[in-house]
């Protein structure tokens, strides 16, 4: 690849070839953000990554919501626990990708684009979004400690026209979050821009009838392809599914599980407070289950712990302690019940 001389703006350095850019430049995904995505959990619970309108995005539970990305380069730091838990519970492989890279080197770069080739207004990712995510979330875990940039690469200028795509595939096969709907998407893109089945099987590494294959799963409904998309469905099974509408023999389709209802979960730092201190889930109408089962996991509450200034202790930790305070408390008042009846004793005695 050969990179395109552009002007860089604020928040961007140079380097020998490469530059190191601040998260905050990246506005877009420049092929997930046409698909279901890199966080399809979270588009179903109706949390888009740039933007609620894009593709696989649950509409009806987006309502006062805010994009991952702008959640995770936010500025405001009672923002990042609520984007951390989010994370968390919805996309463990965000998670498993941040605990990896979080102390070490990045070894590869991403590839970016300048919207419209003008940096002042952005860059758009080509491949490496889920390293973006990752470091983000590092950023948001650690309470700003760590950096919140990555080191990019300007993916133009590539002799082919196909490579900056196929580099995209390449750069995601093998991962486990590249879904078998993402390689359909990627090869229907290619096939639009010319070329031939035995063109892109060859340029993959697959057989022809795997390429097919893949091809074949975009004629599910969106909700089948989704449930592929999300590995509730197979290849085999959606392949089956396919042939029994097309025989006329379809059984219904089976609707995607139920997703937590819509709400605001930015926190205040008087509600962190009231979060990290509570051993049971507190009675206040901005907790439900599933916030309260967030803000009870470690890597929260190491996050609740830096922005309030306190010092971490587990859920656990907190509900052992409380039990032993319980005990003591009972042991005292039971000595001090055993004292006075001692000391009635003696009076009643004394008296005789």
């Amino acid at each position: 690849m050969s990179s395109k001389k552009v002007k860089m703006g604020d928040g961007i350095q140079k380097a020998d070839n490469y530059i190191i850019l601040d998260l905050r430049k990246i506005v877009g995904n420049s092929y997930q953000s046409r698909g279901h995505g890199v966080i399809p959990n979270l588009n179903a619970a109706g949390y888009g990554l740039f933007s609620q309108d894009e593709p696989g995005v649950d509409k009806k539970q987006a309502a006062d919501k805010q994009p991952i990305w702008s959640m995770l380069t936010s500025d405001k730091p009672e923002v990042w626990p609520v984007v951390v838990g989010l994370i968390d519970e919805h996309e463990p492989e965000i998670k498993e990708l941040a605990d990896s890279i979080a102390g070490s080197t990045q070894l590869h770069n991403i590839g970016v684009v300048p919207v419209d080739g003008d940096p002042a207004k952005g860059f758009e990712v080509v491949y490496g979004m889920r390293r973006s995510l990752s470091r983000a979330y590092n950023y948001c875990r650690s309470a700003g400690v760590l950096p919140l940039n990555i080191k990019a690469e300007i993916a133009q200028d590539m002799a082919d026209p196909h490579d900056l795509h196929l580099r995209a595939m390449q750069e995601n096969r093998g991962r486990k979050n590249e879904s078998l709907i993402d390689e359909a998407k990627r090869i229907q893109f290619l096939k639009k821009q010319g070329l031939k089945i035995p063109e892109i099987a060859e340029r993959m590494g697959e057989n022809q009838q795997n390429v097919r294959n893949r091809l074949q799963l975009l004629r599910l409904t969106p909700e089948e392809q989704q449930r592929v998309h999300t590995g509730r469905l197979g290849m085999v099974n959606a392949l089956k599914v396919l042939k029994q509408r097309e025989d006329g023999s379809a059984p219904p389709d089976a609707t995607a599980n139920d997703k937590p209802t819509s709400r605001k979960r930015t926190l205040t730092l008087k509600q962190t407070e009231t979060l990290y201190s509570a051993v049971e889930k507190p009675d206040v109408d901005f907790c439900d289950d599933e916030l309260w089962a967030i803000c009870k996991t470690a890597d929260v509450r190491k996050l609740f712990a830096k922005l309030l200034n306190v010092e971490y202790s587990t859920h656990g930790d907190m509900v052992k302690q409380k039990k032993e305070a319980e005990k003591a408390r009972l042991a005292a008042e039971e000595a001090a019940k055993q004292e006075e009846e001692e000391g009635a004793a003696e009076e009643t005695a004394a008296a005789k």
